[in-house]
């Protein structure tokens, strides 16, 4: 009865075995399918149904580890989890799926497991705020979207968690006071857009506060005279520009 028994599981294993890896008569992937890497160690499996991926789909790095796990609705399309793993194990992206566009909070990883970029998007575009983080979890930029354009404040913070550069997007333009700090506190520069690019004046400083650098912006070109100085206040170098062009 044993012998029976072995006989049909092994008939079981070679028919499933027979049973994937199939195409119709009009050439279209059905099925169980999987792939293997040149030293035929397992790279990725799934299921096809007229040559669309459908459920869960899984891919493998050469050392066995699971690399990539997905999943498909009956339209072929991205819809539920999409995850990644690293070579080591650690998980580095999960992101969410609805028909296709990514929907749903989206989190990339560091490879020590920490926040790299925390993004929700709806349809297909961000909504809210985008959050981009140094290794040490730190928070490095955050810009809010709505409805997949920048809008609002925009910041980037030094590693040590500082203000480094401050600015405002209005429906996806640069508008209005640029600011960015030194490590310490201190402004660095200051300045202004309009339509995306520099308008009027512009400053640079030293550490101490005193002005480095001053001159003025028209439609993103310099224009005027650009005076350089130095921490003592005493003028460097002047400068005259027409249309960004340098002029003797």
């Amino acid at each position: 009865m044993r012998t029976i028994m072995a006989i049909v599981l092994m008939l079981g294993v070679m028919s499933m075995a027979r049973a994937q890896n199939l195409t119709d008569d009009q050439g279209r992937k059905q099925g169980r399918w999987i792939t293997e890497y040149p030293e035929g160690e397992l790279e990725s499996e799934g299921l096809y149904v007229d040559d669309m991926k459908v459920g869960v789909w899984k891919t493998y790095h050469a050392n066995g580890v699971i690399w990539i796990v997905e999943e498909y609705n009956e339209e072929g399309q991205l819809d539920g989890l999409h995850m990644e793993v690293n070579g080591n194990g650690s998980v580095t992206v999960i992101e969410n799926y609805a028909l296709g566009l990514q929907d749903g909070k989206q989190v990339y990883l560091h490879r020590t497991g920490r926040f790299k970029r925390v993004v929700t998007y709806v349809e297909g575009k961000i909504e809210g705020p985008d959050q981009k983080y140094y290794e040490t979890g730190q928070l490095q930029e955050e810009i809010v979207y709505k409805n997949g354009v920048r809008q609002g404040q925009a910041s980037w913070y030094h590693i040590s968690g500082e203000l480094s550069l401050q600015y405002t997007y209005v429906d996806g333009q640069l508008e209005g006071e640029m600011r960015s700090y030194y490590k310490e506190g201190g402004i660095k520069a200051i300045g202004y857009f309009k339509d995306n690019e520099f308008e009027g004046s512009y400053k640079e400083f030293h550490p101490s506060g005193l002005i480095k650098l001053e001159g003025t912006y028209k439609k993103g070109l310099k224009q005027g005279d650009w005076v350089e100085y130095d921490e003592e206040g005493n003028e460097l170098n002047r400068e005259r520009y027409v249309q960004g062009e340098l002029k003797d």
